[in-house]
């Protein structure tokens, strides 16, 4: 099995060291800004809230108000969810009713400002005749739930002393809780304001001043939190793949544990790790439960509701507007398996937030193995058997054969399927267990073939249900047993003296398999016969194809009592012929006695007559 680990990318990323140019703010509860103007920055992008409701009539010089307002959705403040917006024409506006006119500016934070503010551009300001069009205070609500914007917009105010244009924004948004100040026109080149603040406040011990000289024409100011908390749960599914399938995953980040300020956005840059080969593509995310518009893009969005994506080395990266996931990201991702099984493969993961001032941190899997995955083998396509080569063996012995089932890619697939074996060219091989035999959640199945007859053949293996998945194993060689036998086949009948016959012998195994090409002894071991020649006492012959060894013998020529024997023999195997002997047919008759004979008359003379 291979194992592959996904922790290069995210290990990475806690060692690098982030530079926080164009950063700042260090209140106690958790909030920081970040501004347009640097490497490290947010995006400016001015929201037009005139075609939305005017708060104030035209005012006279050195007049003010402030008056409150229902806010389209519910916003946390400092920890406190807020419904109500109390909105100042100098430039601030407050969560709290200010119940003073605070006309006059102060640092941050202090007790000479309003609780639970923010300092757009607080200044003393008039609105007097001129500029852009009518000025006033106007609010509206862009987009669509959970990410809606609420922007209040202060248009063609005058400082009190010069009298300058300024246009300038207030955006809060759902959900992430984050507060955007926006500065479209504020400067016509030269200073022209004595002392405006900017900045948030809870109260008067806890707040962040912005340096309001650094404040331009087309620029923006980001409050967020500056902490990360933790991801507690991570899992993927499905935990198995087939080598060299194309699979669909989908990876949860659930459960982010909101440490530090309650409310307030907390990731927003998530790493997969990829520990195969094939790269992973994005098809789908879902922040916070809602479906998101994705794009392939290596920088992230600036608009809530979207997601891009990325693919870096061994990692897969995706990123949101800043701070948009607060409680879980959920990516549906293709990728193309690798054609090797292999376990243990970690899709490691880490997160962050591309704008606080924590370090980028490794997430947590669910459970052990929650975001490991195994890839097994595909479709079976064949059967390989072991051993593979070809096999020789003796008649009654048994061949031990291993047949694993695999993919195209020649991976083991576990599998149930039900296959055959057969012999196609043996009548009499025999298998172990049967010949029907099933794979039973195993990507392999072991037998013993045997065969009492000596010859060739070869086993196939059969797919059940489909033939053309199937297998051979190499050629089997069934010789013959070795305990041999000599079995004689010529007729051991009296054989008349003199005469001639043909002695036959067949080499044979225990289970009737012939035996070819070996030497057998014929020697004669009684009587006078011969072989070929007289005087002829043995003749070694070779087996035929049938195992036969065949000789010509020459009875013996004289009548004995008892038979010729012939010994036959191959080296510790043995038989013996005996063949009786028989006289000839009558040639003569003998008289006996056989000589002259003298006799008296009238007295008889007593012969025997032989043939």
């Amino acid at each position: 099995m291979i194992k592959r680990s996904s922790l290069i990318f995210y290990l990475l990323f806690l060692t690098t060291s982030w530079i926080y140019a164009d950063q700042g703010g260090d209140d106690t509860f958790g909030y920081m800004w970040t501004n347009s103007n640097g490497a490290t920055s947010i995006d400016y992008e001015w929201i037009n809230a005139k075609d939305g409701t005017r708060l104030f009539t035209l005012l006279s010089s050195n007049q003010y108000s402030t008056t409150g307002i229902s806010l389209p959705f519910e916003f946390t403040f400092y920890g406190i969810a807020q419904n109500t917006i109390y909105i100042s024409t100098n430039g601030w506006v407050s969560f709290a009713d200010p119940l003073a006119a605070y006309s006059v500016n102060s640092t941050i934070p202090t007790t000479g400002a309003p609780d639970s503010m923010i300092a757009v551009f607080w200044d003393n300001m008039t609105s007097l005749t001129g500029g852009g069009g009518a000025p006033g205070v106007y609010y509206k609500t862009i987009g669509s739930s959970p990410n809606r914007k609420f922007i209040i917009a202060w248009d063609g105010y005058y400082f009190q002393a010069p009298n300058q244009e300024v246009n300038f924004e207030l955006i809060l948004y759902e959900t992430s809780n984050l507060i955007k100040l926006q500065y479209n026109y504020i400067n016509n080149g030269t200073t022209i304001w004595p002392n405006p603040v900017i900045g948030i406040e809870a109260d008067g011990t806890d707040g962040i001043q912005y340096p309001a000289a650094a404040v331009s024409n087309n620029s923006a100011v980001l409050f967020h939190n500056k902490y990360l908390g933790n991801v507690t749960e991570v899992t993927m599914s499905p935990d198995t793949a087939q080598a060299g399938s194309f699979e669909t995953f989908t990876y949860s980040f659930l459960n982010i544990d909101l440490t530090g300020p309650a409310g307030l956005g907390k990731a927003d840059r998530f790493a997969i790790g990829n520990p195969l080969t094939n790269p992973l593509s994005v098809t789908g995310v879902k922040i916070n439960s809602e479906n998101a518009f994705i794009q392939y893009n290596a920088s992230p969005p600036n608009q809530t509701g979207f997601a891009t994506w990325y693919y870096d080395t061994d990692s897969l990266i995706i990123q949101t507007s800043p701070f948009e996931v607060i409680d879980s990201l959920i990516v549906t991702f293709n990728q193309t398996i690798d054609n090797s099984t292999s376990s243990g493969n970690t899709y490691g993961s880490s997160y962050d937030a591309l704008l606080d001032s924590t370090s980028r941190q490794v997430s947590t899997p669910i459970a052990a193995g929650a975001v490991d995955i195994e890839v097994i083998g595909a479709n079976v396509t064949y059967y390989e058997f072991t051993p593979a080569t070809d096999q020789i063996t003796t008649a009654g012995t048994g061949i031990d054969y291993l047949v694993t089932a695999r993919d195209a890619f020649d991976n083991a697939v576990i599998n149930s399927d039900d296959v055959t074996l057969s012999s196609p060219l043996s009548a009499t091989a025999v298998f172990s267990g049967g010949a029907s035999l099933n794979f039973s959640g195993s990507s392999t199945i072991s037998f013993t073939v045997t065969d009492n007859t000596a010859g060739q053949y070869a086993v196939r293996i059969v797919n059940d249900d489909d033939p053309s998945i199937s297998g051979v194993s190499g050629l089997i060689t069934v010789n013959p047993d070795i305990e041999d036998t000599l079995v004689v086949l010529s007729g051991t009948s009296p054989i008349t003296v003199g005469t001639k016959r043909l002695l036959q012998v067949r080499l044979q195994d225990t289970f009737g398999n012939v035996i070819s090409g070996e030497d057998v002894l014929f020697d004669a071991t009684q009587g006078s016969g011969y072989f070929g020649t007289p005087l002829n006492g043995d003749s070694i012959v070779t087996t035929d194809n049938n195992g036969i060894a065949e000789v010509l013998y020459t009875a013996s020529s004289s009548t004995i009592t008892g038979s010729d024997e012939i010994s036959v023999s191959l080296n510790a195997i043995s038989n013996t012929i005996v063949l009786p002997l028989q006289a000839g047919a009558v040639a003569y008759y003998e008289f006996t006695p056989s000589g002259d004979s003298t006799m008296t008359a009238g007295i008889g003379i007593d012969y025997v007559l032989t043939a």
